[in-house]
């Protein structure tokens, strides 16, 4: 009887993390986005290794992210879903500076996944979407829209 009682303990122990496991697991496939603890505004660029303006947009978004830093964080989504090895060699090639989301946000963000390159997707602080922004973006476009969301924090903190 003690036995029956413990292999049934053991066996609900066992659902228990099973489906907490997995709860976790869906959540964070809900959201690909890590959390923004450093409360920046999220510039998240569509890139494919065979897209012209993708090459040409990289290293503007380098040297976006890098002047912007302690404002902004840069993510890229691989268009064609690479990975592993492949993925590192793609990045290497084009000069990817910024971290590559492994899944693909849009359905998370609500948006449709983009049917044309580059796309890129601002959130504000919050996470929402401010703007999707097609075609090939520079560093000084990119100023621009982070330039206009700041104008309009200040304006949203200054009293009625």
């Amino acid at each position: 009887m003690i036995f029956k009682k413990y292999c049934y303990f053991v066996l609900v122990s066992c659902l228990f993390l099973a489906v907490t496991a997995c709860s976790r697991k869906a959540a964070e496939l809900e959201n690909p986005l890590p959390v923004n603890h450093d409360n920046k505004f999220y510039f998240i660029n569509y890139w494919a290794e065979w897209c012209k303006p993708c090459r040409e947009e990289i290293p503007e978004l380098n040297h976006f992210l890098k002047a912007n830093a302690p404002q902004v964080e840069v993510f890229g989504v691989n268009f064609d879903g690479a990975l592993g090895a492949d993925l590192l060699r793609q990045e290497a090639q084009l000069g990817v500076e910024f971290p590559t989301l492994v899944a693909d946000p849009a359905s998370f963000l609500g948006l449709s996944r983009p049917t044309g390159l580059p796309v890129t997707v601002v959130l504000d602080r919050n996470g929402t979407v401010t703007h999707q922004l097609e075609g090939e973006q520079t560093q000084q476009t990119l100023e621009q829209i982070l330039a206009s969301l700041l104008a309009a924090e200040d304006a949203e903190a200054l009293p009625e």
